[in-house]
């Protein structure tokens, strides 16, 4: 189960956070109750290396990404108070300046300066910054226009990104300074640890590994790994995917920097033996949540469910990993670059 922000219905409005990024802690009390009625919550490596044999009753593992300061205020006590594991994978760079990952921090000015009715100066400036190679949707709403512009942002190398991002910034008379007091420090993160919640890596900086050259992809993955230690005092040999987005030819490379799992979000099964550096996820929302039936029956087939054997499926580079719930969906892709 992969997990992003903990959070009220009221503090995602406000923010406009993504329909994939959030669900209401409420939500989550009821799941950590429905999995262990049915099943057994139990941590990554337990999940990852049970023997399909050992038991028959289905393994859970929950997983939280980015390091949001609302894992440790709104999560962290109701999985104290359930007595159940989680992991908790950080992106080192955001938690070192306290600074928001740039999708965000862009979607929500965007949307805070349209709630002052400045939604048309929105429009302008997106149209003035809209990369002349990616299409320009029809759409009216400000802040899903600007969700689609990070998207296009994406496929843009750096500079030319935050090039862009500073223009529209200070032309819609946003601060180009990134939000604080959305992401946990490591204060927080050294209590967890004590407590007993794993931590894995989520790059330094939240890149996506998609694209970068092996030189590139080591920076990101050693400097993490080696600064989430230091702070944590603790081995760091799990890694997850930012964005969901992966070759599947990583796996070398995280292997000579000393990670021994790495976990995607695509909603297949976990089959034994599994892909120690592709292992499946269910990407969780409110959105998703509230199809309770098909959650329950997928989750009961699918991902991080022990005991189902494994095979990999070719990745195409660029392509949309989704959950495979037509109605419900919305891509970890589409999401912005929380994940």
């Amino acid at each position: 189960m992969a997990y992003h922000r903990v959070i009220p219905a009221s503090v995602a409005v406000a923010d406009h956070v993504h329909s994939a990024m959030w669900i209401t802690p409420e939500t989550l009390a009821a799941q950590i109750q429905w999995m262990r009625s049915v099943g057994e919550i139990v941590d990554l490596a337990a999940l990852v290396n049970a023997d399909d044999t050992a038991t028959r009753r289905p393994l859970f593992a929950l997983t939280f990404d980015d390091g949001w300061r609302d894992t440790y205020t709104v999560a962290w006590p109701l999985l104290r108070a359930a007595g159940v594991p989680a992991t908790v994978f950080l992106a080192s760079d955001a938690l070192e300046h306290d600074h928001l990952f740039w999708p965000e921090d862009v979607v929500t000015k965007t949307h805070h300066i349209a709630l002052r009715g400045d939604e048309a100066r929105v429009r302008a400036a997106l149209a003035d910054v809209w990369p002349a190679s990616q299409p320009r949707p029809s759409i009216s709403p400000a802040g899903a226009l600007c969700e689609a512009w990070v998207e296009a942002l994406k496929l843009l190398p750096e500079q030319a990104r935050r090039s862009r991002i500073e223009a529209y910034l200070r032309r819609i008379g946003a601060r180009t300074e990134p939000l604080n007091g959305y992401i946990m420090t490591w204060d927080h993160a050294r209590e967890m640890s004590r407590s007993g919640i794993t931590f894995g890596s989520h790059t330094h900086t939240h890149t996506i590994l998609e694209g970068l050259d092996d030189d590139e992809m080591t920076q990101e993955l050693v400097v993490s790994r080696r600064l989430i230690s230091s702070q944590l005092q603790c081995e760091i040999d799990l890694f997850c995917y930012p964005n969901a987005r992966y070759t599947g030819d990583e796996g070398p490379v995280l292997e000579r920097c000393g990670y021994r799992y790495g976990f995607v979000i695509d909603g297949r099964q976990v089959r034994h033996p599994v892909d120690p550096y592709y292992v499946p996820r269910f990407l969780m929302s409110e959105e998703i949540a509230r199809n309770r039936d098909y959650l329950s029956l997928h989750l009961l087939e699918a991902p991080l469910y022990a005991g189902r054997p494994h095979r990999r499926r070719a990745a195409t580079v660029g392509a949309t990993v989704r959950p495979p719930a037509p109605r419900l969906r919305r891509s970890a892709e589409a999401k912005g670059e929380g994940g």
